[in-house]
């Protein structure tokens, strides 16, 4: 469960476009041993907003779980027989997850830095 403090700083990001409490709420009634499996089928709904933010209509634009998908088509191709794909591929999802919410969150005009 998170903290008030955690809940607190989620709210104050209500400007983003993402529904981060409602995905949270929802995220955490998923039970734990299933919420991989989850996060990887919600990444099809996050299209990548710096792609249309510089112009590329948003229909053109890819989501996040296309970005991964492709980036694990690669690795496939190109990890040694020595490595674990199943291990690679999870760390690809790892990295790009929080990549795409972040560059997301960045990319949102109503999201301003406390300096």
């Amino acid at each position: 469960m998170l903290s008030l403090d955690e809940w607190d700083f989620i709210d104050g990001l209500s400007g983003a476009r993402l529904p981060l409490r409602q995905n949270f709420e929802t995220a955490l009634e998923i039970e734990p041993q299933e919420r991989y499996e989850w996060a990887q089928d919600q990444v099809y709904d996050i299209k990548r907003v710096r792609f249309f933010k510089r112009g590329i209509p948003e229909h053109d634009t890819e989501t996040v779980g296309e970005h991964t998908l492709e980036a694990v088509g690669l690795a496939t191709l190109h990890t040694p027989d020595y490595c674990l794909r199943d291990t690679v591929e999870r760390m690809i999802f790892i990295h790009d997850l929080p990549q795409s919410i972040i560059d997301n969150l960045k990319c949102d005009e109503s999201i301003k830095p406390n300096h």
